[in-house]
């Protein structure tokens, strides 16, 4: 059986045939009255969960529990305008990328053969 090959510029009138597509695909989802729907079901959930954290917070305010959790954020707020909040998470951070570097070289070291491991450490 002989391969067909494509005509030139087929696949090019194909890929921005497929470009327009996504577009008016895209265009037509956006002013569904689907997509206006959920938009409005996701604000109003959203309206509510923040009412309800509203209404949380008001009353853990009052509560010793509560009390002690905004000494806490009273705390982290003036770490974090001082400064030192920042150098701790820089330091935690640093922390973190050494040990997935280390990681890294240690699962690259189990995937490349010895020689040529040791031909480019030297």
């Amino acid at each position: 059986m002989a391969e067909e090959k494509a005509p030139p510029g087929e696949i090019a009138d194909e890929l921005k045939r497929l470009g327009k597509q996504l577009h008016s695909t895209t265009k037509a989802a956006w002013e569904s009255e689907e997509r206006r729907q959920l938009e409005g079901e996701i604000t109003s959930g959203l309206n509510a969960l923040a009412s309800e954290i509203e209404r949380t917070l008001r009353e853990c305010r009052v509560s010793p529990e509560g009390e002690v959790l905004e000494v806490k954020a009273r705390e982290v707020k003036e770490k974090a305008q001082s400064g030192e909040l920042g150098t701790e998470v820089r330091r935690a951070f640093l922390r973190c990328l050494r040990q997935i570097n280390a990681e890294l070289d240690t699962l690259q070291s189990s995937w490349t053969p010895a020689e040529k491991a040791k031909e480019e450490k030297e």
